[in-house]
């Protein structure tokens, strides 16, 4: 029988494999030193992938390892300690940590990772504290595939953008705001349904009452969680205070346009 022909990767392509397999193991597995993420390659993850993907298999080295982690941090995937911390075997290392937007990342290009979204939430609690760090509530509540759901459209919606702006704030920060107001207003279609105006009232009507119920169970998860329902406060308050001032500013134009049209020509 003929083995099939392996695949032969160019060195941009073996660059970016090797990108991938490190932010997948620091996605599933957390904070990592560079030896251990070289280890785990070369003894499991990269022999693995290879085989799977019928990939010819090349020459792999702890350098190759630091070289990645390099441009990951210059890509603002991952960060560095500013300081080496000594091992008991070997020199000093310096641990490597995903960022919330090198999760993102790593969680919108290998989808078989949401397979692992239990250890990815304890690891990572830190990085989304309202998400991840309240991650056994929603499972306790079985709501968890509704976090997964609005987690999964950002993912697919936003991260590609963002990875392309290069211009845009990625910061854990700005990421970390946008992305849990995101997933947790998802289901709140009483305050995120676009309007309907091409919609019969009938068809409107009906929108309405589904959307109520999803919105007023989603809201129940939500008022058993303190945390949960300081932040929901907290938020519905300042989207009134908004929509009070657009709709000031609104008022204040039609009487300015009233004013114009009586203005004699």
């Amino acid at each position: 029988m003929v083995s099939p022909k392996l695949i032969s990767l160019r060195r941009k392509q073996k660059n970016r494999l090797i990108d991938l397999l490190c932010l997948k193991i620091l996605a599933r597995d957390g904070t990592h030193w560079g030896y251990d993420i070289y280890i785990k390659l070369k003894k499991g993850e990269l022999p693995r992938f290879l085989e799977k993907e019928k990939i010819e298999p090349f020459p792999f080295h702890s350098s190759t390892v630091s070289r990645s982690l390099e441009r990951l941090e210059k890509q603002g995937f991952i960060i560095k300690a500013e300081q080496p911390v000594k091992s008991k075997k070997g020199p000093p290392n310096i641990p490597c940590t995903l960022t919330l937007f090198g999760l993102l990342r790593v969680l919108e290009i290998s989808k078989e990772l949401w397979g692992y979204i239990d250890e990815i939430a304890a690891k990572h609690a830190n990085k989304l504290p309202l998400i991840f760090g309240e991650w056994n509530y929603f499972k306790e509540k079985r709501v968890e595939g509704k976090v997964l759901e609005a987690m999964k459209i950002f993912c697919k919606t936003y991260v590609p953008y963002m990875y392309t702006s290069r211009g845009l704030a990625k910061t854990d920060e700005f990421l970390r705001e946008d992305l849990t107001r995101n997933i947790l207003f998802f289901h709140l279609g009483l305050i995120t349904l676009p309007p309907l105006n091409k919609a019969s009232e009938q068809i409107r009507q009906q929108i309405f009452e589904r959307e109520k119920m999803k919105t007023f169970d989603w809201v129940k998860v939500w008022f058993e969680n303190e945390k949960l329902r300081q932040y929901l406060t907290k938020e519905l308050d300042e989207d009134e205070r908004e929509h009070e001032r657009r709709l000031r500013g609104n008022k204040l134009v039609r009487e300015y346009i009233k004013n114009l049209g009586s203005i004699p020509k």
